[in-house]
């Protein structure tokens, strides 16, 4: 684990390893730098998981199993889960 005082000036070096490097603030935990490649794996499984959950809520609420949703919400809940939305990569 770096400082943010260290990481600050090797951050060239930093963003060029193929391993992840945690950085801290006043000794605790507050950041990390991951390889692009990592990212967008991660962003992608969270990105499928939550579509997964927009269909099992659209799904509830069509089976009548959760509270009754607006024609708005179910319609943006199903564009969750056909298209996702757009992220940060």
């Amino acid at each position: 684990m770096q400082t943010v005082s260290e990481a600050k000036k090797q951050f060239n070096a930093l963003i060029s390893k193929p391993e992840t490097t945690l950085i801290s603030k006043n000794g605790k935990p507050a950041a990390a730098v991951v390889p692009y490649e990592l990212y967008q794996k991660m962003y992608r499984t969270w990105k499928r998981q939550r579509n997964a959950e927009a269909i099992k809520r659209a799904q509830k609420a069509l089976n009548g199993e959760s509270r009754i949703l607006s024609e708005t919400e179910l319609r943006q809940l199903m564009e969750e889960a056909k298209h996702g939305k757009s992220g940060p990569i």
